[in-house]
């Protein structure tokens, strides 16, 4: 239960951390952005992260499946941040 109640707190403080850098440096300018809307998609990029270790890790070492995960959620992330959460008005 404290793993659980700790992984989830830092999961919270991450998308907190990553939606003000993201709003402030990468997606800055004439943009705005809905954290909840960010949460949403960070929600997505951990599904997606979950779902390529799951399946790439019953043909390949767990690491070498993290790292495509990573590559995988860093282009969702990315794509719904530019697309959805910061789109330009």
């Amino acid at each position: 239960w404290p793993l659980l109640l700790a992984n989830g707190l830092a999961f919270s403080a991450a998308v907190m951390c990553g939606y003000h850098l993201n709003k402030n440096w990468t997606f800055r300018g004439n943009r705005s952005g809905n954290i909840i809307k960010f949460a949403a998609v960070a929600l997505g990029g951990l599904g997606v992260s979950t779902l390529v270790i799951y399946f790439a890790s019953l043909y390949m070492p767990v690491i070498a499946a993290k790292i495509i995960a990573i590559g995988a959620a860093l282009v969702w992330n990315y794509a719904g941040s530019a697309l959805f959460v910061f789109r330009k008005r």
